[in-house]
């Protein structure tokens, strides 16, 4: 999960770090944060395509203000969880207007912020699943419908997406058990594809929607062609 902190005082954005990180190990989750002390700043790292799981907001910040800050990202379409983290309780009616999900008040309650990290959490697992992929010691998040297919190569699984590939140091094995079940299907021996990317399928290969051809076994045909008909007639892409 990826949480974004906008707090002009160091200290209160580094305890907030500190309580997020520790919330997270306790509950076995990996957890990404960026905090910054300005609107300013926050903006100037922003990227409409990246994907976060909530942010929090002090209302009370040196250049452009929180609920401010709020209703630019709420123009901009962003429906990302926003967290008021404030002093006062001057703006508590316009956070609603922001559709904030909770306003929290300093000093704030561990009890009262874990409940709400609960609630970001129980709503992401809602959304489209994810994978977590460790390379070089670094955790890496990637959409599941965004994999293409997944490639055994030297003892190494290759998950290709249409903007990347990422080489992970694990079995064939080990990745389908972290794989949406029914939309990764093998094709030939080490190799799995992604039903959301398949054109068409004949006994000789898989077209992909990105242009790439993949083997088909002849022993493994008649259960591919059956799931990728099972796939779209239950309407998943």
């Amino acid at each position: 999960m990826y949480f974004v902190i906008c707090e002009d005082n160091p200290e209160e954005g580094l305890w907030l770090q500190d309580k997020l990180k520790k919330w997270a190990y306790k509950r076995n989750v990996v957890v990404e944060t960026a905090r910054y002390e300005s609107a300013e700043q926050f903006w100037f790292s922003y990227e409409e395509k990246q994907k976060i799981d909530a942010i929090f907001l002090d209302i009370q910040l040196p250049d452009e203000d929180g609920m401010t800050l709020a209703r630019k990202l709420r123009a901009r379409k962003n429906p990302v969880p926003i967290l008021f983290v404030t002093g006062i309780e001057d703006y508590m009616a316009e956070g609603y207007d922001v559709q904030a999900i909770h306003y929290l008040l300093k000093p704030v309650s561990e009890e009262k912020l874990e409940a709400c990290l609960e609630r970001i959490m129980r709503a992401s697992d809602m959304e489209e699943p994810l994978v977590i992929l460790q390379i070089d010691g670094d955790a890496v998040r990637v959409l599941q419908k965004d994999i293409s297919t997944v490639e055994v190569f030297a003892h190494q699984c290759v998950y290709t997406t249409a903007e990347s590939s990422y080489t992970v140091s694990e079995s064939l094995k080990e990745a389908q058990e972290k794989l949406q079940s029914g939309w990764f299907v093998p094709t030939y021996r080490g190799i799995l594809v992604n039903l959301f990317h398949v054109r068409s399928i004949s006994r000789e290969k898989v077209c992909l929607t990105d242009g790439r051809e993949v083997p088909v076994s002849r022993r493994m045909y008649g259960e591919l062609n059956q799931a990728f008909i099972r796939f779209y007639r239950e309407g998943r892409a």
